[in-house]
């Protein structure tokens, strides 16, 4: 898993949701949420415009994803071999009044630029085991798939689960998708236009 296993980590609750986040524009964002037993499945589907190595980049960007995933205070990349990592992340998740620190040390396998699997070894889940996988859509978009099965190690409160779920889930994978967008190079259509206005606005002003 990647950042979104901070979830895991703060511990899934005894919930049954599905939930759409609100996205940004140019991507797209469904989480579905299920129990069985003291297992918490975990699956996301999502769409972006952006191209497979651009979503790549950022899924994959272990060392700087407390910049752009919220609630992750510290990620570091502190073993790698090839491509197999160990990932250390620690941080907070809040909802309301409910606060949960997490802290997680996993392995990473990569699969460039089409699949990531993790494990962890250590933290606030039992056991935790994940895949992202992604895959071209047609006229340059990425479709990203993620499939998580955890058992939590901390308790949340019932009543706030499904709640506390859509919130996470929906911040983490948002703040991974915005930070796709943000990275994307503009299209030649879009600085063919900001030519145009600068040309327009540099010929007003003269």
């Amino acid at each position: 898993m990647h950042p979104v296993v901070r979830l895991a980590l703060a511990g899934l609750i005894a919930s049954l949701g599905s939930v759409e986040a609100e996205t940004t524009p140019g991507t797209a964002l469904d989480v579905k949420v299920t129990r069985q037993g003291e297992e918490v499945i975990v699956d996301c589907d999502m769409h972006t415009d952006v191209s497979q190595e651009e979503a790549w980049a950022v899924l994959t960007d272990f060392d700087h994803m407390a910049r752009f995933v919220p609630n992750v205070q510290e990620s570091t990349i502190i073993e790698k071999k090839g491509e197999q990592l160990r990932v250390h992340q620690k941080g907070r998740a809040r909802y309301g009044l409910l606060s949960f620190g997490f802290e997680s040390v996993r392995d990473i396998e990569l699969k460039p630029i089409s699949e990531i699997r993790s494990k962890a070894i250590s933290g606030n889940v039992k056991s935790m085991n994940g895949v992202t996988r992604l895959s071209q859509d047609g006229h340059g978009s990425t479709h990203i798939t993620f499939h998580s099965v955890s058992v939590p190690g901390v308790w949340i409160p019932p009543g706030v689960g499904i709640a506390f779920i859509k919130n996470e889930i929906s911040e983490q994978f948002q703040g991974m998708l915005t930070e796709m967008k943000r990275r994307q190079p503009p299209s030649m259509t879009e600085q063919k236009q900001a030519h145009q206005k600068f040309s327009h606005d540099f010929e007003k002003n003269s």
